[in-house]
Parts: structure tokens; sequence; C-alpha cells
């Protein structure tokens, strides 16, 4: 529930910071205006064709793919760590999910100018269709990214290289020996 709330305090400000990040990335091209997210959760902009016209576009495919605002900390926040590890990687993910949305919108403008070019394009119609797909996803492979090797654990006997044992302790190797008459000499742990 608390993460519902915190969705809908920013989405409407992650939306328009996605925006502005796309604005600067897409300003280096002269066939597009400036994006203008819209309060129905669209944004819209204008497109200029080679022959001089212009025709204004509205695209509501990346309105769902935000939801991944809310759901990438919901993840985290079920995945069994620490609570500082927990917000660290929820700050790296938010970054990284802002950037992927920035990059699946400026790839959508891209192919959109190309289906308003040619309509019967297969390739940017399969590229829409990835875009949509890949949105509703890029959360769960952001937290799969971040947090897979909290998931892995380390086989019992397996101890790390800094942990030092001492020679007249109990084996790590669970035999319930000493370690220097055990694992310490390989001659001990033949016989």
């Amino acid at each position: 529930m608390v993460f519902v709330a915190i969705y809908l305090g920013i989405a409407e400000y992650y939306q328009q910071a996605v925006a502005g990040l796309a604005n600067v990335v897409l300003s280096g091209f002269e066939y597009v205006s400036e994006l203008v997210y819209q309060e129905d959760g669209s944004f819209a902009y204008d497109v200029a064709f080679p022959d001089g016209r212009v025709a204004q576009v509205t695209t509501h495919h990346l309105t769902y793919t935000f939801l991944g605002l809310a759901l990438l900390p919901a993840l985290l926040m079920a995945t069994p760590i620490d609570w500082s590890a927990r917000l660290r990687l929820t700050g790296l993910g938010a970054v990284v999910l802002l950037a992927t949305h920035v990059l699946m919108l400026v790839a959508l403008v891209r192919v959109q100018r190309i289906l308003l070019l040619d309509p019967y394009d297969v390739f940017g119609s399969w590229v829409r269709l990835c875009i949509g797909i890949g949105g509703q996803l890029s959360s769960f492979a952001i937290w799969g990214i971040l947090s897979w090797r909290y998931w892995i654990r380390r086989p019992e006997g397996a101890s790390s290289p800094a942990q030092r044992v001492h020679r007249n302790a109990k084996c790590p190797c669970g035999s319930g020996r000493k370690y220097k008459d055990c694992c310490r000499t390989p001659a001990a742990s033949t016989t």
C-alpha cells in the first residue's frame, strides 16, 4: 500500500523527467520537436518529413511501463537482504530504470517516424512491439541483475578465503576432527 501512495505521488514527476531527458537526447535530431508529457499519460510531439509535411504524434505505448517505478522497489524490498542493501539497490535500480525508460522513449520516437513514412515497415512494427514488451519486463530484468547474487547460496562447507581457521579448531568441512589432523595436511585427509 505504501508503494502505491509513493507511485501516485511521484509518477507524474518521473514521467516529466523521462520526457525532459529524452528531449536532451532527441535535440540532435532535426526532425522531432520537443516531447510534451500530457496529463493522460501520453507523450505528444511533432515529426517533420523530408517533403515539408509535419505530423503530430501522440503515443501511449509507454503508459503502462511506468508501473515498473512501483514494481521495482517492491521486488527489491522482498529480496532477503539487509535494509541498507535494499535501499542502495533501490536507488541504483531507479537510476537504471530511468535510463531504460528514456532510451525506450527515444527509440519509440524514431520508430514512430519510420512507421509514419512507411506504415507497412515490418521492422518498425516489431521494434515497437519489443519496446512495449520490454517496458513491461524491464523492472523484472533490472531486479534480477541487481539481486542475483543474494539469491545464490554458498555451499555449507565452503569458507571464505579471508576466514582463517586455527590449527586446533574443529575443521570447517564438518568431520568433527581438528583442522590440523583433517584438511590442513593433504596426507591426513586421505587416511
